[in-house]
């Protein structure tokens, strides 16, 4: 049913004009929307970027939708926690034209070479549910990936003092049932973290050929045995917040580009 709407259907449903269009998609894979736009704002005023901001929606399911104009470009931002949210952000956003998705959050990294404040640009990503097989429904494998060529550029624009690695993530959705056991596994197969949302980003944006990348950095390296429930934290979290300034940072600028 909803699969039949067009690009002119959503506009007319949102009030947009007939030539609306957006460059790029960003959304930050957390909970507490507020917050996380407010870390946004944030970030564009130590880059000394101007920006309008608007919404998508005065009041509805998009309101939400923060839309970001900024040298002529415009960006849709939203924060989605998990993927059913996040595959319909991503689904409008390419309707009406994004030609560049990018995710901003944080993972648990799974490769004993990692450390808190680490980035990490996947090249692909596993998930096993219904945001990932109803747009790829033909891939068995389960495993989907980002854009080479963009991931290349983003690795580009980190500051020096950041590691930046690739490899394939695991996107599980349920962290609360994640055992030892799993991490233990995980690690081995080489997955180097596990996160809830790059997935839903590649498998969608994969649907609508619009290139994607996800930038996570580590939060807690759970195959060390470091939880964000850990007495080691609270002395981590000035690099935290230096790692996921520079992940909005970098998705602004390849949004931009």
């Amino acid at each position: 049913m909803y699969k039949q709407l067009t690009a002119d259907d959503f506009r007319k449903i949102l009030k947009l004009p007939p030539d609306y269009s957006v460059d790029a998609v960003i959304c930050h894979g957390a909970m507490r929307k507020k917050k996380h736009k407010q870390k946004l704002e944030d970030t564009l005023h130590k880059l000394g970027l101007q920006a309008s901001f608007s919404v998508l929606q005065e009041s509805g399911f998009y309101e939400n939708v923060t839309v970001l104009e900024i040298d002529g470009k415009r960006i849709l931002y939203d924060s989605s926690y998990g993927g059913a949210y996040l595959c319909e952000l991503l689904h409008l956003g390419c309707l009406l034209g994004s030609k560049k998705n990018l995710l901003v959050g944080s993972c648990g990294g799974l490769s004993e070479v990692g450390h808190a404040g680490d980035i990490i640009v996947p090249d692909s990503s596993y998930g096993c549910e219904s945001t990932t097989r109803m747009y790829q429904p033909q891939n068995d494998e389960f495993v989907y990936f980002s854009d080479r060529k963009q991931n290349d550029s983003l690795k580009l624009r980190f500051s020096p003092g950041f590691m930046v690695m690739g490899g394939k993530v695991m996107t599980c959705q349920g962290a609360m049932m994640e055992s030892w056991e799993d991490i233990q596994r995980w690690s081995k197969e080489g997955y180097v973290g596990v996160e809830m949302e790059s997935a839903t980003l590649f498998a969608v944006s994969g649907y609508f050929k619009v290139p994607s990348s996800a930038l996570l950095f580590i939060a807690d390296n759970l195959i060390k045995k470091e939880t964000l429930f850990g007495d080691n934290y609270d002395k981590i979290k000035d690099r935290l917040n230096e790692a996921k300034f520079e992940t909005f940072k970098v998705a602004l600028y390849e949004a931009l580009s």
